[in-house]
């Protein structure tokens, strides 16, 4: 009995001393590697009708964001818009839609964001959803908001202009009012940019 006795006390005397150890070594995470250097979240909601109908539809976006020190990136888009009145355009494309984006080049330039912006030069985007069919893949040597691309299964190429993503290369949480420079209810959009250290 008192071997056992003197196993277990070594035993927990070892993890008493551990303890301290793993509890102040720095724990570091990589999830998507090292090469991360900015990881952005992004959600946009509205339920207001008279702001965002006749716009986009009310319903929501959510964005997650990583821009890599080997000039790549991820992003992931999800939004969901929904039926509002009459029967337009913008209603016609409500439902749910994703969208993984492989960002092929990006830089930190000025831009409608500030001196410090973030602006994706060339990208490969996966758009799932509301396409009435398979994925549509799109390669964007250089990207601008109108591609001109057919809602039609497939892969196109498309050049056209930078694009500035009105995201500032700022670390900070930024609110509905930062964002839109107005409030209103039913209306919430939240920014978070974090800048990682290796």
């Amino acid at each position: 009995m008192n071997k056992v006795r003197s196993l277990l006390l070594s035993l927990v005397s070892a993890g008493v001393l551990a303890v301290p150890t793993a509890v102040s070594a720095p724990l570091v995470g990589h999830a998507y590697g090292n090469l991360a250097l900015w990881q952005i979240a992004i959600s946009g909601n509205c339920n207001n009708p008279s702001l965002c109908a006749a716009t986009f539809g009310t319903g929501g976006f959510w964005v997650w964001a990583e821009f890599d020190s080997d000039n790549t990136g991820d992003v992931t888009v999800t939004d969901c818009s929904h039926l509002v009145g009459g029967p337009t355009a913008v209603q016609q494309t409500a439902g749910a839609q994703h969208v993984n984006i492989d960002i092929t080049s990006w830089k930190i330039a000025p831009g409608t964001a500030g001196p410090k912006t973030f602006i994706v030069t060339s990208e490969v985007d996966t758009i799932t959803g509301r396409t009435g069919g398979p994925p549509v893949v799109i390669t964007i040597p250089s990207e601008s908001f109108d591609t001109g691309v057919p809602a039609v299964a497939g892969h196109y190429s498309i050049p056209s202009e930078s694009f500035d993503t009105g995201v500032p290369a700022v670390a900070g949480h930024y609110s509905t009012n930062q964002i839109l420079g107005f409030s209103a209810p039913g209306v919430s959009f939240q920014l978070q940019v974090v800048q990682l250290n290796h």
